[in-house]
C-alpha cells in the first residue's frame, strides 16, 4: 500500500478481505461502507494470481506518442 505497511499483495487482500483496519486504533480513518468482503482463502489466490497476470514489459515509447492533434 502507499506507506508500505503490507509486504505483499497477498497482505493487502488479507487486509481488505477483513474489512480494512481497526477505526478504534490511532490514526487509522475507515469509511463506514468498508465492509469485510467474505472472500474464500481460493478466491483470495485467485485474485492475487490474476492481478499478478496484469504485469508485463514497460510499453514501447512509439505507442505512447499523442496522436490527438
Amino acid at each position: 500500500m502507499h506507506a508500505g505497511q503490507f509486504a505483499t499483495l497477498a497482505d493487502v487482500i488479507t487486509f481488505y478481505n477483513a474489512g480494512g483496519g481497526d477505526p478504534g486504533a490511532t490514526g487509522v480513518v475507515k469509511d463506514a461502507r468498508m465492509v469485510p468482503l467474505g472472500l474464500s482463502d481460493a478466491d483470495q489466490a485467485d485474485l492475487v494470481a490474476f492481478m499478478g497476470s496484469l504485469t508485463g514489459d514497460p510499453v514501447a515509447p512509439a505507442l505512447v506518442v499523442d496522436t490527438s492533434n
